[in-house]
């Protein structure tokens, strides 16, 4: 029985990579230029950089090293941060609680859902 699926994984493997199942007729210079014109940022990389609450007054500093500042009108809140592609977890060096926030990033606007599921509308500086 595992010879039998092994045997049906390396058929299957085969059919993909060298006869080129399911292609468009696409060549293999075609794709990997297309996946590089159409790759994006995602995680933490997106993120970096500042982004300002869209009535004002709130800016999130993201630095490439995991750590940030929140300015909220000028007092200025440092943290810890990581990211996946849709949950952002922020750590307040004054809190002891990390905070696990979904958001999500479209040209240059942030959306982060508060506690509550409210859109919290950012744009990139």
């Amino acid at each position: 029985m595992k010879k039998l699926l092994v045997l049906v994984t390396v058929l299957a493997t085969s059919c993909v990579f060298l006869m080129g199942c399911g292609s468009k007729g696409d060549t293999k210079e075609e794709k990997q230029t297309e996946k590089e014109t159409t790759v994006e940022k995602t995680g933490a990389d997106a993120l970096l950089g500042d982004w300002t609450y869209e009535s004002g007054g709130f800016t999130y500093h993201f630095k490439d090293d995991g750590t940030g500042v929140y300015d909220i009108g000028g007092e200025e809140m440092t943290f810890t941060y990581s990211a996946t592609d849709d949950v952002l977890t922020i750590s307040f060096y004054e809190d002891t609680d990390p905070m696990e926030l979904d958001y999500e990033i479209s040209g240059d606007t942030l959306n982060v859902k508060d506690s509550l599921g409210n859109d919290t509308i950012y744009k990139k500086k």
